[in-house]
């Protein structure tokens, strides 16, 4: 954000790789004081969401406003559901909502529109996505409350809460969470260290 000296944060970087154009693109937000509509949060708290592309993490093309949808947003995780449909799953930072909503485009860079209502409880952020069978779940974190949470949804339209099915580590905060083989996981389990009970391994092979 070099060209924008009065950049006041860069905050929570995420990565998405584009296999359409063989490219990354890290999406991130920053508030840059007095240049956009605010609500009624604090002017150094008026987010909006810039990017940049990289195909070798060497050289990167200019930042760019990646979206201002007319309200504060961070947090924001692109998600790709066919080759000419993306949702954009975003943090409202706005007061008093602060919670979980979605946006729609034909390509990973939008621009995106159609911004929904709200779907989580106030107090909301930090959402990571996963495809299972016939659903997308939407965990995220409820940092007043000190835990996770999730959703479940086919259509990105309506989302049917499943906090009270999922368990996560005790702590847990703005991680991402991701599939992988029982192989890997019990690699990934030994090289923590990590000791797991006989029951929660017989659970893990089970899922």
């Amino acid at each position: 954000m070099k060209f924008e000296p009065s950049t006041v944060n860069v905050w929570a970087p995420e990565l998405y790789y584009d296999e359409e154009k063989d490219i990354y693109i890290i999406i991130w937000a920053s508030t840059i004081p007095f240049r956009f509509e605010k609500g009624e949060e604090e002017e150094l708290s008026n987010h909006r969401m810039y990017y940049t592309t990289t195909r070798d993490f060497l050289t990167f093309s200019p930042a760019s406003l990646f979206l201002d949808p007319g309200f504060s947003i961070i947090d924001a995780v692109i998600v790709k559901r066919n080759t000419k449909n993306y949702v954009l799953v975003l943090k409202d930072n706005t007061r008093p909502n602060r919670n979980l909503r979605v946006a729609f485009a034909a390509s990973p860079l939008g621009p995106y529109t159609e911004i929904s209502d709200t779907f989580t409880r106030m107090f909301t952020e930090g959402p990571t996505i996963l495809k299972t069978r016939n659903n997308w779940l939407i965990y995220f974190e409820a940092y007043r409350e000190r835990v996770y949470g999730a959703v479940k949804t086919s259509d990105f339209k309506s989302f049917t809460d499943i906090s009270s099915e999922i368990i996560l580590p005790a702590n847990h905060k703005h991680g991402t969470i991701f599939k992988a083989d029982k192989k890997t996981l019990r690699t990934l389990i030994k090289a923590a260290g990590v000791k797991i009970s006989q029951t929660q391994s017989q659970q893990k092979d089970e899922n």
